[in-house]
Protein backbone atom coordinates (compact mmCIF):
# COMPACT_ATOMS: atom_id res chain seq x y z
CA UNK A 1 0.00 0.00 0.00
CA UNK A 2 2.79 2.52 0.87
CA UNK A 3 4.15 2.86 -2.96
CA UNK A 4 0.34 3.05 -4.48
CA UNK A 5 0.54 -0.57 -5.70
CA UNK A 6 -2.43 -3.02 -5.81
CA UNK A 7 -1.73 -6.16 -4.27
CA UNK A 8 -0.91 -8.87 -7.40
CA UNK A 9 -3.75 -11.54 -7.93
CA UNK A 10 -2.58 -15.28 -7.21
CA UNK A 11 -0.71 -16.94 -10.09
CA UNK A 12 -3.49 -19.44 -10.60
CA UNK A 13 -6.43 -16.91 -10.99
CA UNK A 14 -4.93 -15.33 -13.61
CA UNK A 15 -6.80 -15.91 -17.18
CA UNK A 16 -4.91 -18.21 -19.59
CA UNK A 17 -1.98 -18.52 -17.01
CA UNK A 18 -1.45 -22.07 -18.27
CA UNK A 19 -0.08 -20.15 -22.02
CA UNK A 20 2.06 -18.15 -20.62
CA UNK A 21 5.43 -18.30 -19.71
CA UNK A 22 7.08 -17.48 -16.45
CA UNK A 23 10.56 -16.57 -14.97
CA UNK A 24 10.97 -17.43 -11.76
CA UNK A 25 12.02 -14.75 -8.76
CA UNK A 26 13.45 -15.24 -5.74
CA UNK A 27 13.35 -19.27 -5.68
CA UNK A 28 14.30 -21.81 -7.56
CA UNK A 29 13.50 -24.83 -6.01
CA UNK A 30 11.19 -27.03 -7.64
CA UNK A 31 9.21 -27.64 -4.55
CA UNK A 32 8.47 -23.76 -4.54
CA UNK A 33 6.64 -23.90 -7.88
CA UNK A 34 3.14 -22.67 -7.73
CA UNK A 35 0.19 -24.72 -8.48
CA UNK A 36 -0.55 -24.16 -12.44
CA UNK A 37 3.44 -23.12 -13.57
CA UNK A 38 3.96 -25.33 -16.45
CA UNK A 39 8.02 -26.18 -16.01
CA UNK A 40 8.46 -25.83 -20.07
CA UNK A 41 7.24 -22.57 -19.54
CA UNK A 42 9.89 -21.74 -17.52
CA UNK A 43 12.13 -19.10 -19.33
CA UNK A 44 14.28 -17.50 -16.55
CA UNK A 45 15.27 -17.69 -13.10
CA UNK A 46 16.26 -14.29 -10.74
CA UNK A 47 17.50 -15.58 -7.42
CA UNK A 48 19.77 -14.81 -4.56
CA UNK A 49 19.40 -18.19 -3.09
CA UNK A 50 22.28 -21.03 -3.63
CA UNK A 51 21.53 -23.57 -6.38
CA UNK A 52 20.79 -26.90 -4.74
CA UNK A 53 19.43 -30.39 -5.49
CA UNK A 54 16.12 -30.13 -6.44
CA UNK A 55 16.42 -26.67 -8.24
CA UNK A 56 14.32 -26.29 -11.47
CA UNK A 57 15.96 -27.69 -14.50
CA UNK A 58 14.99 -27.50 -17.60
CA UNK A 59 14.89 -29.51 -21.40
CA UNK A 60 16.43 -26.50 -22.79
CA UNK A 61 19.07 -22.98 -22.18
CA UNK A 62 16.96 -20.41 -19.68
CA UNK A 63 17.86 -16.48 -18.84
CA UNK A 64 19.62 -17.55 -15.27
CA UNK A 65 20.88 -14.50 -12.98
CA UNK A 66 21.69 -16.07 -9.64
CA UNK A 67 23.86 -13.87 -7.59
CA UNK A 68 25.03 -13.74 -3.65
CA UNK A 69 23.51 -10.46 -2.79
CA UNK A 70 21.57 -10.00 0.33
CA UNK A 71 18.12 -9.59 -1.99
CA UNK A 72 16.48 -10.62 -5.21
CA UNK A 73 15.59 -6.79 -5.53
CA UNK A 74 18.85 -5.79 -5.20
CA UNK A 75 19.96 -8.12 -8.86
CA UNK A 76 16.22 -6.38 -10.52
CA UNK A 77 17.69 -2.80 -9.27
CA UNK A 78 20.90 -3.46 -10.97
CA UNK A 79 19.54 -4.72 -13.75
CA UNK A 80 17.68 -1.49 -13.85
CA UNK A 81 20.40 0.76 -13.88
CA UNK A 82 22.98 -1.54 -16.24
CA UNK A 83 19.92 -1.46 -18.78
CA UNK A 84 19.86 2.27 -17.94
CA UNK A 85 16.04 2.20 -18.02
CA UNK A 86 14.65 4.71 -16.04
CA UNK A 87 13.00 3.93 -12.85
CA UNK A 88 9.75 5.49 -11.66
CA UNK A 89 9.50 7.01 -8.05
CA UNK A 90 7.19 3.91 -6.83
CA UNK A 91 9.36 0.70 -8.30
CA UNK A 92 12.24 2.43 -6.48
CA UNK A 93 10.24 2.91 -3.29
CA UNK A 94 9.15 -0.76 -4.02
CA UNK A 95 12.32 -2.41 -4.57
CA UNK A 96 13.76 -0.41 -1.81
CA UNK A 97 11.42 -1.90 0.83
CA UNK A 98 12.10 -5.42 -0.97
CA UNK A 99 15.42 -4.65 0.33
CA UNK A 100 15.26 -3.38 3.93
CA UNK A 101 13.12 -6.31 4.43
CA UNK A 102 15.46 -8.81 3.12
CA UNK A 103 18.48 -7.67 4.58
CA UNK A 104 16.93 -6.73 8.14
CA UNK A 105 17.72 -2.85 7.22
CA UNK A 106 21.01 -4.00 5.95
CA UNK A 107 21.71 -5.56 9.25
CA UNK A 108 21.51 -9.15 7.72
CA UNK A 109 24.68 -11.23 7.61
CA UNK A 110 23.97 -12.03 4.00
CA UNK A 111 24.00 -8.16 2.96
CA UNK A 112 26.81 -7.05 0.85
CA UNK A 113 28.00 -3.53 0.00
CA UNK A 114 25.91 -4.00 -3.14
CA UNK A 115 22.68 -4.07 -1.39
CA UNK A 116 24.14 -0.95 0.67
CA UNK A 117 24.73 0.99 -2.69
CA UNK A 118 21.52 -0.19 -4.41
CA UNK A 119 20.02 1.21 -0.93
CA UNK A 120 21.31 4.38 -1.37
CA UNK A 121 20.88 4.82 -5.03
CA UNK A 122 16.91 3.55 -4.91
CA UNK A 123 16.39 6.14 -1.49
CA UNK A 124 17.68 9.06 -3.91
CA UNK A 125 15.20 7.88 -6.72
CA UNK A 126 12.28 7.48 -4.32
CA UNK A 127 12.27 10.40 -2.38
CA UNK A 128 13.34 8.69 1.18
CA UNK A 129 15.30 10.68 3.21
CA UNK A 130 15.17 8.18 6.67
CA UNK A 131 15.91 4.97 5.45
CA UNK A 132 15.68 3.80 8.92
CA UNK A 133 12.65 5.25 9.51
CA UNK A 134 11.18 3.27 6.63
CA UNK A 135 12.26 -0.12 7.74
CA UNK A 136 10.82 0.77 10.85
CA UNK A 137 7.61 1.53 9.74
CA UNK A 138 7.97 -1.83 7.48
CA UNK A 139 8.43 -4.18 10.43
CA UNK A 140 5.88 -2.39 12.41
CA UNK A 141 3.41 -3.30 9.92
CA UNK A 142 4.78 -6.67 9.33
CA UNK A 143 4.85 -7.55 13.23
CA UNK A 144 0.97 -6.51 13.25
CA UNK A 145 0.42 -8.59 10.48
CA UNK A 146 1.81 -11.60 12.20
CA UNK A 147 -0.41 -11.72 15.26
CA UNK A 148 -3.34 -12.93 12.32
CA UNK A 149 -1.66 -16.44 12.73
CA UNK A 150 -0.62 -19.06 14.64
CA UNK A 151 2.54 -20.06 15.88
CA UNK A 152 2.75 -22.98 13.66
CA UNK A 153 1.44 -20.91 10.66
CA UNK A 154 4.18 -18.18 11.64
CA UNK A 155 6.82 -20.78 11.50
CA UNK A 156 5.90 -23.14 8.58
CA UNK A 157 5.15 -19.43 6.47
CA UNK A 158 8.58 -19.18 5.02
CA UNK A 159 9.21 -23.05 5.09
CA UNK A 160 11.98 -23.74 2.83
CA UNK A 161 12.11 -28.10 1.79
CA UNK A 162 15.66 -29.22 0.65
Amino acid sequence: KHWGFPCPPMFADIEGVQDRDVCLVDFNQRSQLTKGVDEKKIKGIIDHHALRDGAVATDFPIYIDVRPWGSVATILSHTYFRNRVKMPKTVAGLLLSAILSDTLNLNSPTCTDIDKLMVAALSKIAGVKDVDNLAEQQFKAKSKMLLRYSIPEILRGDLKRF
